[in-house]
Parts: structure tokens; C-alpha cells; sequence
């Protein structure tokens, strides 16, 4: 599953045509500050649509199966998304690029080279700190060095990594 925005905007910068102008206009993010690197989407997206493996969504927050919903966290990418786990009273988020470094849990005004819209970035950062922190969800990364899976608490104002 994954953003059918998302994909027809990357499809749109793979050959340039007009969906890429259709889904800023969508998305209502403004001009991206860069864009994704060259032959990423031919590589590793195209791929999995064309051997019909791809299941286009609406990046919403909605429940899409029972317990799972993917909730918007622009920014990194035109659509980017957290994925948002609830079972058994218990809740997990899957973080993506949301987060590239430790740092920027206790920086989160910091964005990463690769974020195609730093101020949607940053807001979809402080979301996301503070959803984890507030709700006590496990927060898994994608990047973080060693363990990705911990806790996020807010003291003192500041937000905390508790990571085993």
C-alpha cells in the first residue's frame, strides 16, 4: 500500500508531464525546495505497479484495516505517511522519514537534506512527537542507528528518547 498522490507525482517527474504540476496542486504544499533523487521511482516503485502488486491508497488517516491506518506526515515527500498500528489497547507508529536522526527529537526544527518541503517536514515532526509522547505509542524508525523501536516522552518541555 502507499500514496496514489504520492505515485502520480512520481510518476509525473519520471517521464514530466503534467501529473507532477496536478499533484501539487493537490497536495497544496507549494513549491518543493528539491526534488527526489533521478530513477528512484523507475528502480523501485514502477516495478511493483507494473507486476500488479501495488494497492494505491488515500493518505487520510482513515482505517484502511481494522487497526491500521496511515495518517498524513507531508514534508519528507509530496505525501508522505506515518503508519499508525492500534491492537489490545496498545498503539505503535511506524515512523518512515519522518524522523532521519536522533537529533531531531530533541531538534525537531532540524530537516534533512532529503526533505522535498523542510516546513511540512518540520510540522509533520512535531505531529508526530507529539502523538507518540501523548498517547504512549511505540515509535519505530527507519533510520536510527542500532535499535529503531522506543519510546518518545516529552520532559521539561523537551521531547526524550527512550530507546533500548
Amino acid at each position: 500500500m502507499f500514496s496514489a498522490l504520492e505515485q502520480k507525482y512520481c510518476a509525473g517527474l519520471a517521464v514530466v508531464d503534467g501529473r507532477v504540476e496536478a499533484a501539487r496542486v493537490e497536495a497544496n504544499l507549494g513549491s518543493p525546495a528539491r526534488t527526489p533523487a533521478p530513477g528512484v521511482y523507475a528502480d523501485s516503485v514502477e516495478p511493483v505497479i507494473e507486476a500488479g502488486l501495488a494497492q494505491l491508497i488515500k493518505i487520510d488517516g482513515g482505517e484502511l484495516i481494522e487497526g491500521v491506518s496511515f495518517h498524513p506526515t507531508p514534508g519528507h515527500s509530496l505525501d508522505h505517511a506515518a503508519i499508525l498500528l492500534q491492537s489490545k489497547g496498545e498503539r505503535a507508529v511506524f515512523g518512515g522519514d519522518v524522523l532521519h536522526h536522533p537529533l531531531e527529537v530533541y531538534r525537531p526544527e532540524l530537516v534533512s537534506v532529503f526533505c522535498e518541503f523542510p516546513e511540512f517536514a518540520r510540522r509533520s515532526r512535531q505531529w508526530l512527537l507529539a502523538y507518540v509522547a501523548e498517547t504512549g505509542a511505540m515509535y519505530f524508525s527507519s533510520h536510527f542507528p542500532a535499535t529503531s523501536a522506543g519510546r518518545i516522552v516529552r520532559h521539561n518541555g523537551q521531547y526524550k528518547c527512550q530507546f533500548s
